[in-house]
């Protein structure tokens, strides 16, 4: 799936319709499915392409103290056939989230540029990466076309030259460990030359399967051994930085272990055969000197993705007791109305009397709307317990941080709460707690003791006609441009799109351009004004119920969200297919309609 530079151009399809849970006894069973979208990993060989990333920003990497280096040059690559474009970006993966931090250059018409790169360690690689442009907008995430090392301190000079026929070329390094960077161009040509220009097959992953997992294992351990005997005479040979050298065997050993943990993906086999390949081959999960490298952090995503998988093995028959979701809404949820308060205080205390009414009244009003929440808060905790019993402390550190960080970072405050202390006691410092407890603690202020940001209004769906929802929703604002947004409480791709709203209504504060978003399939009414405030989505708001989506539905054929609309100032749609609010699109045309 290629994610857009321009977030706002970013495809996404999520099913709108609400799924009700059926009970059985009175009880309802939770298939754990936290991870599930996560087993099916494939990370292509790291000659090849890269996964894509949006780069329209730099995430700051989660380190107590941030440090950085200037980096300057010049870049020409005058090769630009097909979708490829003369936009580049440097990039490398983040050690705590999994996630890919771009950082876009911004050259002249030169190619110089000149750029600060935060660097979460004692070292980073670093990979240049070049744009391709897709439907009239730019992506990173094509060919990797260069790698090299950085350290935090010394500015660092890179160059990088590519003619158009591809004959000539040309890399060179001044400043910042650029002697390592320069022997490892001449390593790397010698390792091709020598018959690693693919160190490892990856399309022998296509038919591993168990019974042939033992003959998979044998292979790569062989070529890994070759490879790291191929390192060891050339380094004899050619004396190097000691830092080159323990990168080069890194790369190696690295590479081998996350091909390893994607045949047991494959072909469905248990970790233990992995833990056998990693202590034969000297390979160390946790690797202090190994954090900057990518084929490490690679590894480490996938190796949690496989302690993830475990977990859900473990629990996969967890049964939720109506009981305890009364007990959990009665404390999470004061707003709920006084006849559903009364209706959970009954499940609440299992002395009392239920009737079939009850339960179906119960299941119908509270399950149908909390199931996924709750479930969640279960999904994560069993997961949490499942990580605490990874032997090496700072393994244990860094996957349990992840575990509540991506919920964090997604605004999901509920399933971190009642871990939050056990985190606190746990985790003893070091590297990523402080970045995650600043943003926790962030995300606590604004969710749970948040209110409505000043520009925003809550208005009343219910004024809406029934046949003419869509013309009340505008005809008060005719003689203006309308940029609509319908989206839902579930949707992240939706609320990952915020940020850029908001950067969009500044950009037309004062002129005369409505914003309507319109909440569309999301049953917690609650919810939805927790998430206004904590994104701050000022504009004009509404919740509209399954009658009134269908009703749009019916009109504009909305099958996905986030969906968009762009309305002119007669009043009339202007495209019923708007671009997301953060591509430059969207602005050049909001800009059109009010100077037509």
């Amino acid at each position: 799936m290629l994610i857009n530079h321009k977030p706002g151009g970013t495809i996404h399809s999520h099913n709108l319709s609400i799924c009700k849970n059926k009970t059985k006894n009175h009880k309802i069973a939770f298939q754990h499915f936290l991870m599930l979208l996560c087993l099916t990993v494939f990370t292509l060989p790291s000659t090849a392409q890269k996964k894509d990333f949006p780069g329209k920003t730099i995430r700051t990497p989660p380190v107590s103290k941030l440090r950085e280096v200037t980096i300057s040059g010049n870049i020409k690559q005058l090769a630009l056939q097909g979708a490829l474009t003369d936009a580049f970006a440097f990039g490398y993966t983040d050690l705590v989230t999994g996630k890919d931090v771009v950082i876009p250059l911004k050259r002249d018409s030169s190619g110089n540029y000149s750029v600060k790169v935060p660097i979460p360690g004692p070292y980073q690689q670093i990979q240049l990466l070049q744009g391709q442009k897709i439907r009239g907008e730019v992506y990173f995430g094509g060919l990797i076309t260069h790698e090299f090392y950085v350290k935090p301190g010394e500015p660092m000079e890179f160059n990088f030259y590519l003619s158009a026929d591809y004959r000539n070329s040309s890399v060179a390094f001044k400043g910042n460990i650029a002697t390592a960077n320069s022997q490892q161009e001449a390593y790397q040509r010698s390792l091709s030359s020598a018959g690693f220009s693919v160190v490892f097959d990856y399309g022998k992953l296509d038919s591993v399967k168990a019974e042939t997992y033992g003959e998979f294992k044998k292979y790569i351990s062989d070529r890994l051994k070759a490879a790291l005997l191929f390192n060891n005479m050339y380094f004899k040979k050619h004396p190097a930085d000691p830092f080159l050298q323990q990168q080069a065997d890194n790369d190696l050993r690295y590479e081998a272990a996350n091909i390893m943990v994607q045949g047991i993906f494959r072909s469905k086999t248990t970790g233990r055969i992995l833990t056998t390949f990693l202590n034969e081959n000297k390979i160390k999960i946790w690797n202090p000197l190994a954090l900057g490298n990518d084929r490490y952090k690679s590894f480490i995503n996938q190796y949690y993705l496989l302690m993830t998988r475990a977990a859900q093995k473990v629990q996969s028959d967890y049964t939720v007791m109506f009981q305890e979701v009364a007990v959990y809404l009665l404390e999470k949820h004061p707003e709920l109305s006084a006849e559903d308060r009364q209706l959970a205080l009954k499940f609440s205390d299992s002395a009392v009397r239920k009737t079939e009414k009850d339960f179906k009244a119960f299941n119908d009003r509270l399950m149908s709307s909390y199931a996924n929440e709750y479930g969640g808060i279960i999904d994560t905790r069993l997961v949490y317990n499942y990580l605490t019993k990874v032997s090496d402390p700072d393994l244990r550190n860094l996957f349990l941080t992840r575990l509540l960080q991506e919920k964090v970072e997604k605004g999901d405050i509920a399933p971190v709460q009642p871990l939050i202390e056990r985190y606190k006691r746990m985790v003893k410092g070091g590297l990523f707690k402080e970045t995650f407890l600043k943003k926790y603690t962030n995300l606590y202020k604004r969710n749970v003791q948040s209110k409505l940001p000043p520009g925003t209004v809550i208005a009343d769906a219910a004024s809406l006609r029934e046949g003419k929802v869509f013309d009340d929703l505008i005809k008060k604002h005719k003689g203006k441009v309308v940029y609509i947004d319908i989206w839902a409480t579930w949707c992240q791709p939706c609320l990952m799109e915020m940020k850029n709203s908001q950067t969009l209504r500044e950009k037309f504060r004062g002129k005369d351009v409505a914003f309507v978003y319109l909440c569309i399939s999301s049953p917690q009414e609650p919810l939805w004004k927790k998430l206004i405030a904590l994104h701050a989505i000022e504009g004009e708001n509404y919740w509209l119920n399954d009658n009134q989506r269908e009703e749009l539905n019916r009109t504009f054929s909305i099958r996905s969200v986030p969906r968009h609309l762009l309305v002119d100032k007669q009043g009339k749609v202007w495209d019923q297919d708007a671009q997301g609010p953060g591509s430059s699109k969207t602005a050049e045309d909001i800009t059109a309609l009010l100077g037509s």
